[in-house]
């Protein structure tokens, strides 16, 4: 496998995709994917597209509040239904 060049953007004492891979492993793939995507964004934005990537980081943390709060009416909805 090639090795590319880390962009200046993307030069940390960590890289973000290698922070959030622990964290990762306990989620699903929609939580998994949108958690990387914010960390992403959040970690670069005073070095590449500023407001540009904080909104990239809003819509996609927008995007997984919206799925856990669906997850979590579902879940509520599903107890009720044992209850009865």
């Amino acid at each position: 496998m090639k090795i590319r060049p880390i962009p200046p953007h993307y030069n940390f004492p960590i890289q973000p995709l290698e922070y959030f891979k622990p964290i990762i492993v306990e989620m699903d793939g929609f939580e998994g994917a949108m958690t990387i995507k914010v960390g992403k964004y959040i970690s670069r934005w005073h070095r590449k597209d500023g407001i540009n990537d904080l909104k990239k980081c809003r819509d996609f943390l927008n995007e997984l509040i919206d799925y856990e709060e669906e997850k979590l009416k579902m879940h509520l909805q599903q107890e009720d239904g044992e209850e009865e």
